[in-house]
């Protein structure tokens, strides 16, 4: 057969024929700069002419931070559950090595995601002053890319972080990083290839102060302070209570916090939460009652001043007026506190609860003092017609009836159990005859106990038992 080849062989020979040997060796040097060009083409840079020098770029291209609660490098079906994202300042350039950012009090970690420029560089964490002795952090491989990119879960099949595979190559993880009250510094150093060339970013984190308001003494229940939790720090009368003020860290700065008992607006000598009056409320630093601009009134007994860097506790000591009657009083007193990202209450409307209870109701023994005779008070009966039901999975109704005989009622006690072990004890105020207890356990069985007391003693217990019904599967 004859091929391409063949032509080729045909060609040469006939010109070589035709014009002489010159002519083919011309043709075979054509050839062989053709087969040289080839090669050169293939590897265009000799292996001996590569340049030697390791790089000495000990930048980062990247990084992302993330606060809050979450498994930080985990696989969840929301990206968000990983940590909401935090923007240090300023923005992120390569240049820039110093950094800061302010979370709450409520934020006790952060974790980090850095990718260096050069594939061959390393790169550190770690926690504290970057240039005395820093507390090294375990750097790992990321899971996820940076943002909202994520790994395809395991999850159920409706599970909407599902992303398809991230590029993750380089970018390296540290976290939980566990953040002080005030600050802390967290450090990202980048070596780079040759070994000897370091760079450290640093980012500060500020966290701010929890402010936890109470006042001092031991608390009981008051169906008037519903509140307040229903509870209250309890006070003889004529004698004096301490309003608290307490930071768990250093103020960071000025912080002012003014106590306020708000009064009815039809009748000013009423309190509007407790079944206390204008008179009961005893004075503090500032006597009392102001109108508000919206047309309340409300009563004070002071402000509690936090300076810059203080940390001790303020307190007001408020001295209870005795009275003739024969009524416990209560009433609920309300913190104003300018909240910020730095200052933050323990809770989002802080309040505090006060119980007076009148001279002649004693905490402990059987006679009442009220001049020189001293008369007997007896014990109450049993509660009536207890009852338990459930109004929710995971949260019943205990409901009852005054006993019908014995002694006046001072107060309940309501004990909750399972399986032979006390869970929980409430005591609500004579007038209140019913609780709502909550974050139980569906399907588990529940023993409820309720009995009556005054200074006399306690009554029988009367016991009922509820069995939650089971969360459906899903």
């Amino acid at each position: 057969m004859f091929t391409d080849r063949d032509r080729f062989s045909t060609f040469t020979i006939r010109r070589s024929w035709g014009s002489g040997r010159g002519v083919m060796i011309a043709a075979g040097l054509g050839l062989l700069l053709v087969l040289l060009a080839g090669l050169f083409a293939l590897d265009p840079e000799p292996v001996g002419a590569q340049d030697p020098t390791p790089s000495t770029d000990a930048t980062l291209s990247q990084w992302e931070w993330r606060r809050d609660t979450g498994w930080f490098n985990g696989d969840y079906c929301w990206p968000s559950n990983r940590g909401a994202i935090t923007n240090p300042t300023p923005g992120f350039n390569a240049a820039t090595t110093a950094y800061s950012t302010t979370v709450t009090a409520f934020t006790s970690y952060i974790a980090v995601k850095a990718k260096a420029s050069d594939e061959n560089a390393t790169i550190a964490f770690s926690r504290g002053d970057p240039t005395g002795s820093p507390t090294p952090v375990t750097a790992r491989d990321a899971v996820h890319g940076f943002g909202d990119s994520q790994t395809k879960s395991t999850g159920p099949p409706w599970c909407l972080g599902k992303r398809g595979n991230q590029n993750v190559v380089g970018i390296k993880y540290a976290g939980p990083i566990s953040l002080d009250t005030g600050d802390t510094t967290i450090n990202v150093t980048v070596t780079a290839e040759d070994g000897a060339t370091t760079k450290t970013y640093t980012l500060n984190v500020t966290r701010g102060v929890l402010v936890t308001l109470s006042v001092d003494g031991p608390q009981e229940s008051h169906e008037s302070l519903d509140y307040s939790s229903g509870v209250g720090a309890v006070v003889e009368e004529g004698g004096a209570f301490t309003i608290r003020a307490s930071l768990n860290g250093r103020a960071p700065s000025s912080i002012r916090i003014d106590t306020r008992v708000w009064l009815r607006g039809s009748n000013t000598d009423q309190v509007h939460r407790g079944n206390a009056e204008f008179g009961d409320l005893g004075a503090g630093n500032t006597k009392h009652r102001i109108a508000h601009p919206e047309g309340w009134y409300y009563a004070t007994f002071g402000r509690l001043t936090f300076s810059t860097g203080d940390q001790e506790d303020k307190t007001i000591v408020v001295t209870v007026p005795e009275d003739a009657d024969t009524e416990t009083d209560a009433f609920v007193i309300e913190f104003e506190l300018r909240q910020t990202q730095l200052v933050q209450a323990v809770h989002t409307y802080p309040t505090a609860g006060v119980i007076i209870r009148e001279k002649h109701q004693l905490n402990s023994g059987q006679q009442v003092s009220g001049g020189s005779a001293e008369t007997a008070v007896d014990m109450p009966g049993p509660v009536r017609n207890l009852s338990v039901r459930q109004v929710q999975p995971t949260r019943i109704r205990v409901e009852w009836e005054a006993p019908e005989d014995g002694g006046a009622v001072g107060k309940y006690q309501v004990t909750l159990m399972r399986d032979g072990e006390e869970l929980s004890k409430r005591r609500p105020g004579a007038k209140k005859r019913y609780v709502v207890i909550r974050k139980l356990e569906p399907g588990a069985t529940y023993t409820v106990s309720v009995r009556a007391k005054n200074v006399g003693g306690q009554g029988a217990e009367a016991t009922a038992q509820i069995t939650l019904a089971a969360e459906e599967a899903q």
